[in-house]
C-alpha cells in the first residue's frame, strides 16, 4: 500500500451549541479572522482562519432538537494537509462545499 505523508492540518469542522459566541471566543482568544457565514437549511457554519499556521476552523451549529439524531450534532471532521495534490483529492469525505 503507498502511503503519503502528512505536514499538518488543513482544516478543522467542530460542532458547537452557538456558533457566533464560539466565533466571538476563537477570534478574542486564539486570535483568529472571521471569514465568513453560511446559513444552511440544516446547520449554520461559521469559518474562521488562523493567519500564522493557515489553519482553518469551520464551527457549525445544527439545527433541530439535540435529541435527534437527523439534526443533531455529529462528529467533528479533520481534513490533514499533504504536499500531494492526488492525497488531497483522494482525502475520505473531503468536500469541495459545506452541505
Amino acid at each position: 500500500m503507498e502511503t503519503t505523508s502528512f505536514t499538518g492540518i488543513s482544516h478543522l469542522d467542530l460542532s458547537v451549541s452557538d456558533v457566533d459566541a464560539s466565533a466571538t471566543w476563537y477570534e478574542r482568544v486564539l486570535d483568529l479572522r472571521r471569514l465568513h457565514r453560511v446559513d444552511l437549511p440544516t446547520r449554520t457554519m461559521i469559518v474562521l482562519f488562523h493567519e500564522a499556521s493557515g489553519l482553518v476552523i469551520g464551527l457549525n451549529q445544527h439545527q433541530g432538537p439535540r435529541t435527534d439524531p437527523s439534526t443533531s450534532a455529529g462528529p467533528a471532521s479533520t481534513m490533514w494537509a499533504s504536499q500531494s495534490t492526488t492525497a488531497r483529492r483522494s482525502t475520505p469525505g473531503r468536500r469541495a462545499s459545506p452541505t
